[in-house]
């Protein structure tokens, strides 16, 4: 087991969820997953497991990289692919509010599901400050185990407030990411928020309409 590989691979898992918040989840320090991360230490089989089961990836794709990383799902596309299509049903989680100022998330809807990924959700936006991007009331898959890049379409939730749809850049070298609106038809400032202000951030991976 190459131990740097598989900290990468877990890595890639965690995506746009803090070290902390990923590590919690796993049930180990924050310290112990960034060595792991790096490489410096090796992941226990105990751990491999938490991961595999918090993920719904496959042991063999954590430990070796060359196996299919989610098994069911490559059986369900095949399945489907000779029309027996077995869906992943996955609902909509919560909304988020593409104005800054909102300090409140709306009520979801209860009845819209998709089929994606184990782990992936699906989120409701609320306002027209990400038009055309999504539109108000048009849902947004948000994938938590996406690694974040800069221009990226995420879902960020920020200490004290509601969650925002935005379109994110990430000043690594000032420890802040900036969020921005991309409707011309209604301008907003740019959002600037430190990194120890995000409570996490989940890449959008794409949109649909109920």
């Amino acid at each position: 087991m190459n131990d740097l590989q598989v900290g990468l691979r877990i890595r890639e898992l965690r995506g746009g969820k803090k070290q902390g918040e990923f590590a919690r989840q796993v049930g180990i320090s924050q310290s112990l997953l960034s060595a792991i991360e790096s490489g410096k230490r090796r992941a226990t089989r105990d751990v491999l497991e938490r991961i595999r089961i918090i993920t719904g990836v496959s042991l063999d794709w954590l430990l070796t990289g060359k196996a299919e990383p989610w098994p069911k799902l490559a059986e369900q596309a095949a399945e489907s692919a000779a029309g027996y299509a077995i869906p992943l049903r996955i609902p909509i989680q919560s909304t988020a509010m593409a104005n800054p100022a909102a300090m409140a998330a709306i009520v979801p809807p209860k009845n819209a599901y998709i089929e994606i990924r184990p782990g992936t959700v699906c989120i409701e936006v609320k306002d027209d400050s990400m038009s055309p991007v999504a539109w108000p009331d048009q849902c947004v898959l948000c994938d938590p185990h996406c690694l974040i890049k800069d221009g990226d379409l995420v879902v960020v939730k920020i200490e004290g407030r509601a969650q925002l749809f935005k379109r994110v850049y990430h000043d690594k070298k000032h420890k802040e990411y900036t969020l921005y609106s991309v409707n011309p038809a209604k301008p907003k400032p740019p959002l600037d928020v430190p990194e120890e202000k995000i409570e996490y951030i989940y890449k959008v991976i794409g949109t649909i309409y109920e």
